[in-house]
C-alpha cells in the first residue's frame, strides 16, 4: 500500500507494507486526514480504498497473508471453464453448418406442410454440393457431403407432424465439421430438432436423445435464434456432459447463454457452469459463474469480462491472445493466472 508520491510498498509484495501504511488508511477511514491513496493498491477491486484494504494491511503485517497465493486450483478451474466454453462454441457452430448445408436454415422450409413440399423445399434449399436420397417408404431424407469442402458423412432427416408444426429428427452418422484451428469436430447420433421462422428470424430447438458432438457426449437443450438479416446468433446452452476436468473425469452441466454477431466475431459468454468430480473420498464439486465473458474466437482466450470460480473472482480485461493472463483476486490480492 502506498500513498501518492510514497511508494514505501504496493499489495503485490513488491515493496514494504510497513505501519505508516496502516495509519495513512485509518486516518483516511476515520476523516482525520483524507490523503490521496493509489488506487492501485485496491486489493479488492472496488474503486476505493477503505476498510477491505485496512484489514490486508494488518493482516500482512500479523503474518497471515501470503505474498505469493497458491494459484493452482483456480488457474486449474478457470482454464477448464474456458475449454468448456470454447468445445461449446464448436459444438455448435458445427451443427450449424451442418443445418445451412442441407438446407434447414432456409425460410422457404416455412410453408412446409408435408412431406412432398419437404422434398422439395430441400431440394431448392440446400448446398448444391450434397447429395440426396429421398425415400417414399420411410419418408426419410439423406443427405451425403462427403464432397462438401472437407465435410464429410451423411445425415438422415425424417419430418415429424403435429397440429401446425413441422419438427425433424436427425441422425448424424460420422459428419466431420472442418473447425477454426485446423482440426476437426465429427458428430454422430440422433437429436430432435424443432424449426420455426419468424420475420427473418430462424429458431432451433435441439433436444439431443443418443448425441455426440466434438468427442463429448451431449444431453440438454440447445436453442439456437438466427436473424438471417443481421447474421447475429444468440445460442442458449443446457448440456450435461463428461470430460476431463483439472486432471480427473468430471460430469460438466452448463447453463449457459452466447451471442455473437456473424461467423468470424468474438462471443460474449453469460452463465454458470459446474463441475462434479467424483473421488474415492467424495465429491468434488467447482462452480464458475460467467458475466459477459468475451472470448477471441481466433484462439478460444478471454479478452474481456470477469467470471468467478469457486468464490474467486478472475478479470479478463487485460487478456490478450498475445498474453493470455488474466488476473485472479484471492483473497483480495492480485495474483496472474496463466490461461496458455
Amino acid at each position: 500500500m502506498s500513498t501518492s508520491g510514497d511508494p514505501r510498498g504496493d499489495v503485490n509484495g513488491d515493496l514494504k507494507i510497513d505501519v505508516h501504511d496502516v495509519m495513512a488508511v485509518a486516518r483516511m477511514l476515520t476523516l482525520l486526514d483524507p490523503v490521496n491513496m493509489n488506487l492501485q493498491a485496491d486489493v479488492n477491486k472496488d474503486n476505493k480504498i477503505g476498510c477491505a484494504e485496512f484489514n490486508f494491511i494488518l493482516q500482512r503485517l500479523a503474518g497471515q497473508r501470503e505474498a505469493e497465493p497458491d494459484t493452482t486450483q483456480v488457474t486449474c478451474a478457470t482454464q477448464s471453464a474456458i475449454a468448456v466454453m470454447d468445445q461449446t462454441i464448436e459444438q455448435v457452430k458445427s451443427l450449424n453448418t451442418v443445418m445451412d448445408l442441407i438446407g434447414l436454415m432456409d425460410e422457404s422450409l416455412a410453408s412446409v406442410s408435408n412431406v412432398n413440399e419437404l422434398k422439395a423445399a430441400i431440394e431448392n434449399a440446400a448446398d448444391p454440393c450434397v447429395t440426396h436420397d429421398f425415400s417414399l417408404i420411410s419418408q426419410a431424407y439423406t443427405i451425403d457431403m462427403t464432397s462438401c469442402n472437407n465435410i464429410s458423412g451423411a445425415v438422415t432427416l425424417k419430418p415429424t407432424y403435429t397440429d401446425n408444426n413441422i419438427g425433424y429428427t436427425i441422425d448424424y452418422d460420422n459428419v466431420v465439421v472442418p473447425t477454426k484451428n485446423g482440426g476437426t469436430c465429427t458428430i454422430n447420433g440422433t437429436t430432435a430438432a424443432a424449426v420455426s421462422f419468424t420475420n427473418g428470424t430462424i429458431s432451433f430447438i435441439y433436444q439431443p436423445s443418443n448425441l455426440t458432438v466434438c468427442g463429448n457426449s451431449v444431453n440438454g437443450t440447445l436453442a439456437v435464434t438466427y436473424n438471417t438479416t443481421t447474421q447475429a446468433t444468440t445460442v442458449s446452452v443446457e448440456t450435461q456432459t463428461v470430460t476431463v476436468y483439472c486432471g480427473e473425469t468430471a460430469d460438466i452441466k452448463t447453463d449457459l447463454v452466447l451471442t455473437y454477431a456473424g461467423a468470424d466475431s468474438n462471443v460474449i459468454v453469460n452463465g454458470n457452469i459446474e463441475s462434479i468430480i467424483t473421488l474415492e473420498d467424495g465429491k468434488q464439486i467447482h462452480t464458475t459463474s460467467l458475466d459477459n465473458v468475451e472470448i477471441d474466437t481466433s484462439c478460444g482466450i478471454p479478452v474481456g469480462g470477469e467470471a468467478t470460480v469457486d468464490g474467486i473472482l478472475i478479470d479478463f480485461s487485460n487478456t490478450t491472445c498475445q498474453n493470455p493472463t488474466a488476473t485472479a483476486y484471492i483473497d483480495g490480492t492480485p495474483v496472474p493466472v496463466d490461461l496458455s
